[in-house]
């Protein structure tokens, strides 16, 4: 978890504190007459351990390029840095002391050493053991050793081999469990929202050595963390670093886990609705409680297939259930630590939230449980009967450290400690008495302050720090305006899509804010790589208010994308006042959306100018490698795609996100490009006859009545009518062309066939499951004669497994055939329709369809199903026989 770019910045801060405390040393030998022996081996102690530590600055430097999964605290850092506060503290108030007197008195004065002489050796001989014991560390050829040496004396003394077995309890926490299959479908049924990627944020963006103060010296801590069955509430104002603090405490109390002894932790965030939702909460403790304890596992595996039985439709998981669910889990540890972090940031939720999380820790005796957020009247009103209480602000020498650690990597201010040591010293004394506890306000100062382009400028904006994080934002935004319309429009765009929750990644939005305002039938395609603005340029405009993070790729792979710095950061744009001068910047989200939406189509009008001639049905695969080329060259069309095409209408749902757009905007490509059937050789029964093609909406059961054959089918995602336009007409066709077109009667099940159905448990929307069983229900009540057949494609696959598995016998025994396309739940029921005869189904999945495997991330060969429907039509009349 240790970020060694971090650790390095930290120790550079530690760099910058040892180095003031040299010089104040040294001037009080130099203005104390006849100054003891042992303040100069103090100073001499000082200047040693400063160089130590430039050296060892330099070495986390080096290792920076390595990943450890190392969390230990850097203890001796710690130490060192308690005792370099110790006396600059006490030097600082001598010395002000000194300068309150008259200048006529202090001419008689002299400055008094504020340490009697066993304080002084034993303050030498302090900063000699940690010189000592950090110049170990210098012997370090990895950045996991270099940690190692950097952990608390008794971890060292325990040797390496305790030191590997600590780093490994803390993943093994995930894993003491085996997972085989079975389980694995479990914990991604109950594992709505994984908050193992918020504790990696939060640990990424904390330094070392913040937050120490919470876990090793805060009395109300450590008895929370020793007393079973305690509660603790964290609260704390905006920007103060609950969640980095949060962070801290996981890590803490993960060290302790064990075979009896569980931790629990939830990250409830303003940028994901689902991590706000009661149910997903508990559903995610349960998983984590479940995975730590094989016996605790076999309960939660009962209440999997309560909700999941074989004969039945799958269930979803409710409140009350789950607690009794996490009480019989709670039961299989003598002590659980839960951890939940932005109880705040759950909005309209939080009342139903904070007495839920109450009642767990009421009704589960072996929970300790500690919860992170802003003092709010509902929170406070759910909390303070239970909980001891901790008011979060960050400390002063957490704040010195930061800010002397940021100086000394950010080139503009760190020149100023040589060039001009009297300015770096006045930002650093104003930022620290200016935060009120506050990081995100003391970040936002360092940034403006590094845009400055002159040492007058700085000293002038020092003298007017906006006192709140609200009119920090402001004046941002204002620097914004001063730049011109085109900056404006810039972090405007950035602003309002970031506040929508779109989920671009960082080179669709590039893309995106690149295209110019302009009316639709003035746009061109010569818009290419040379128009786009650089993303230093996007991040440089919109300055603290957001921060590059990572999102989650189709594939499972990391995507870089953009978000809000922080939570108040949302929360300033939407309560701008409309009268105010930076009134362009307020979010409204209709105006967003139409922002957005005209963006969009000026894409599409941009690439889709690129297909200069029609493709002809021979050159759909050129067709479709033009449009794949497409994508690549513009991401922000192949966003468009999807956004235009409906599948974001919410783009505040817990279900959208990167894996819906890609599945839709190649879905959609089907729908808009349909492909007419191959031609195949039919069958000779009725080769003569004449039939009409069917097209994408067929009711010819439902308005025409009982014919011979009966074929329902369900198309798949996004496709245009009932039956869609890729392979259900043809196989209709097909059908008819063998039998007649007046004896078979083709019916579409009407469902909306949305993107997002496809990721609910069984993988197909309930109401296009409603639909089919009543179609076939119906035809088997009230056409006794007929043979009935039935298909889907795609999702609509899904939805003839979860319609026909349910069915009673009668109805079963009457269905002759199922065929389905590109099947999506061909891997979980494992290659069958779960209590229907196999041989009645044929299951038709091309090479390299990875849909097919349940990964519903479409590949191309999802989209080539028409060269297969002679196979599909040959396998249903061979079951429908003569008629």
């Amino acid at each position: 978890m240790a970020d060694p770019l971090s650790l390095a910045a930290s120790i550079a801060g530690l760099v910058s504190l040892s180095g003031a405390v040299f010089q104040q040393v040294s001037k009080f030998i130099k203005e104390v007459k006849g100054a003891e022996k042992q303040v100069r081996d103090l100073a001499l102690q000082a200047r040693n351990l400063s160089g130590v530590l430039q050296n060892l600055s330099l070495l986390a430097s080096s290792l920076e390029d390595e990943n450890s999964k190392t969390t230990f605290k850097a203890h001796h850092l710690f130490a060192c840095s308690q005792t370099l506060f110790d006396i600059e503290i006490k030097l600082k108030n001598a010395q002000d002391d000194f300068d309150k007197g008259s200048k006529a008195k202090s001419l008689l004065r002299s400055f008094r050493w504020p340490f009697s002489t066993e304080e002084t050796k034993s303050l030498a001989s302090d900063l000699a053991n940690h010189c000592n014991t950090l110049d170990l560390a210098l012997s370090a050829e990895t950045l996991e050793r270099l940690l190692q040496c950097l952990a608390s004396q008794d971890e060292i003394k325990s040797g390496i081999k305790s030191l590997t077995q600590a780093i490994e309890r803390i993943y093994t926490i995930q894993t003491r469990v085996e997972m085989n299959k079975s389980r694995q479908e479990i914990v991604q049924f109950f594992l709505r929202v994984n908050p193992q990627f918020n504790y990696q944020t939060a640990m990424r963006l904390r330094q070392p050595l913040s937050g120490l103060w919470l876990t090793e010296s805060d009395a109300t801590f450590r008895k929370w963390r020793e007393t079973p069955h305690s509660a603790l509430w964290l609260s704390g104002i905006p920007g103060a670093g609950k969640t980095i603090l949060c962070g801290v405490a996981i890590e803490d109390v993960l060290q302790l886990s064990s075979a009896s002894t569980a931790v629990a932790f939830f990250f409830c965030d303003y940028k994901s609705p689902a991590s706000q939702q009661l149910v997903n909460i508990l559903c995610s403790i349960a998983v984590q409680l479940a995975q730590q304890n094989p016996t605790a596992f076999d309960i939660l595996e009962r209440y999997f297939k309560l909700l999941n039985p074989n004969n039945g439709l799958q269930q979803q998981p409710e409140v009350d259930a789950l607690h009794d669910v996490i009480s019989q889990l709670t039961s299989k540890y003598e002590q659980v630590f839960l951890v939940i972090d932005g109880l705040d940031e759950c909005g309209n939720n939080v009342e139903q939230v904070a007495p839920a999380i109450t009642k767990v820790f009421e009704d589960c005796p072996s929970v300790s449980l500690a919860v992170f957020s802003r003092n709010e009247f509902e929170i406070r009103e759910e909390l303070e009967a239970y909980c001891s209480h901790v008011e979060i602000a960050a400390h002063r020498e957490d704040l010195e450290l930061y800010v002397r650690a940021e100086m000394s990597k950010r080139r503009q201010l760190k020149r100023l400690e040589v060039q001009n040591p009297a300015l770096s010293e006045e930002i650093r004394v104003k930022l620290i008495d200016g935060a009120q506890g506050m990081f995100r306000w003391m970040t936002c100062q360092l940034d403006y302050l590094c845009d400055l382009n002159t040492n007058r400028a700085r000293r002038e904006a020092l003298q007017s720090l906006p006192p709140t994080l609200e009119e920090t934002y402001h004046r941002i935004l204002q620097r914004v305006i001063q730049a011109g319309p085109q900056a404006s429009q810039l972090v405007q765009k950035t602003l309002h899509w970031t506040a929508l929750g779109a989920e671009l990644t960082l080179a669709q939005l590039q893309e995106g804010v690149s295209i110019p305002e302009e009316d639709l039938e003035e746009t061109n395609d010569d818009f290419g790589e040379d128009d786009l603005i650089e993303t230093d340029e996007i991040f440089r405009r919109c300055s603290s208010l957001v921060r590059k993070a990572q999102m989650v790729g189709a594939a499972g792979q990391p995507i870089d994308t953009l978000e809000f710095a922080h939570f108040t950061v949302e929360e300033y744009l939407v309560g701008i006042d409309s009268s105010s001068d930076v009134a362009t910047f307020k979010f409204q989200h209709k105006k967003a959306i139409e922002q957005l939406s005209k963006t969009c189509m000026h894409s599409i009008f941009i690439a889709g100018g690129k297909f200069k001639q029609p493709f002809s049905t021979e050159h759909t695969r050129e067709r479709l490698d033009h449009l794949m080329d497409t994508f690549r060259v513009h991401p922000f069309y192949f966003y468009s795609t999807a956004f235009l095409s409906g599948s974001l209408q919410d783009l505040r749902s817990p279900q959208t996100n990167m894996k819906s757009f890609i599945t839709f905007a190649l879905a959609a490509l089907a729908a808009s490009s349909p492909i007419p059937p191959a031609s195949y050789e039919q069958p000779e029964i009725a080769s003569s006859l004449e039939i009409r093609a069917t097209g994408p909406t067929a009711k010819e059961f439902t308005t025409g009545g009982c014919r011979d054959v009966i074929f329902i089918f369900a198309r798949g995602s996004t496709e245009v009518g009932n039956m869609g336009s890729t392979v259900g007409p043809p196989t209709s066709d097909g059908l008819k062309k063998c039998y007649g077109d007046n004896r078979v009667a083709t019916e579409g099940v009407d469902y909306a066939a949305g993107l997002t159905t496809n990721f609910l448990p069984g993988g197909a929307d309930p109401e296009g499951v409603t639909a089919m069983k009543k179609l076939l229900n119906d035809a088997t009540s009230k056409c006794p004669n007929a043979k009935i057949v039935a298909g889907g494609y795609s999702q609509g696959a899904a939805v003839a497994h979860r319609s026909i598995e349910s069915l009673s016998d009668t109805v079963k025994n009457r269905i002759l055939g199922v065929i389905t396309y590109g099947d999506t739940q061909n891997t979980q029921d494992k290659q069958q329709i779960p209590n229907f005869p196999k041989d009645k189904v044929k299951i038709i999945c091309n090479d390299g369809d990875d849909v097919c495997k349940g990964t519903l991330e479409v590949e191309p060969a999802h989209l080539d199903y028409v060269k297969r429907v002679p196979e599909a039509v040959e396998f249903l009349i061979g079951k429908i026989g003569n008629i």
